[in-house]
């Protein structure tokens, strides 16, 4: 009973997301455990218990989030570790652009493409896949898909669209394939994965799509409402 009121639960933030009304310019939080602040401001999910509707934070352009002992699934497909943080930088149209600034984010590009920066790399996610970023020890690992990775260039976001912009120094630009890690400096060092072992974040994000996904298939088979009490 208790599993699968957590995989209806699940379903009720999955299917309410996909209908939530979206600006441009930001995006929706669609779980949290723990301390969890936007913009130094302690944030939560509040569930409205007369309608069954639950109210989900949003992250706009400019504002940094941040976990203390907690974790966080932003829409679409962005994880954020316990005592992590990330700024988004731009949403616009089909690109999503954020700034890792420390602990460990994952990625998941299935649904659309992203752009992630890390000090003076900038990472562009543009194929289908799952990345992690390491920001305290500055690397990026590639799980699935392909990830292209400049150094030496910025960001120029004008009108919610970004285009990079090389600097003084010259650029370089190589690309990461599946099983394979680039160290996020000057040199992007490229090198082949080691360890297939997920620690405790990435098995709470395989649980977390795993239990989004079948509660879905259980909430369609049921034709329970995505409105309906949790």
């Amino acid at each position: 009973m208790k599993v699968r009121s957590k995989l209806l639960a699940c379903a009720g933030w999955a299917a309410i997301l996909l209908s939530a009304p979206q600006a441009s310019g930001q995006i929706p939080i669609g779980y949290m455990e723990g301390k969890v602040s936007l913009d130094g401001q302690p944030i939560a999910m509040r569930r409205d218990k007369s309608s069954g509707l639950t109210s989900f934070p949003y992250i706009n352009n400019g504002q940094v989030l941040e976990t203390a002992n907690g974790r966080v699934w932003a829409w679409w497909g962005l994880f954020l570790a316990e005592n992590s943080s990330l700024k988004m930088v731009s949403d616009h149209e089909a690109d999503l652009v954020v700034e890792i600034r420390s602990g460990s984010a994952m990625v998941d590009t299935t649904a659309r493409a992203a752009t992630v920066q890390y000090k003076g790399a900038t990472m562009v996610l543009n194929k289908r896949g799952e990345y992690r970023i390491y920001a305290d020890t500055g690397r990026l690992r590639v799980y699935h898909g392909e990830a292209t990775v400049t150094y030496g260039v910025a960001l120029n976001c004008q009108s919610g669209a970004c285009v990079l912009k090389v600097g003084q120094e010259s650029a370089k630009t190589i690309q990461a394939h599946k099983g394979e890690q680039v160290g996020l400096t000057d040199a992007l060092p490229v090198s082949a994965a080691l360890s297939s072992d997920k620690d405790a974040f990435e098995r709470w994000v395989a649980r977390l799509r795993w239990r989004s996904l079948w509660a879905l298939q259980i909430d369609s088979q049921s034709g329970r409402g995505a409105t309906g009490p949790l």
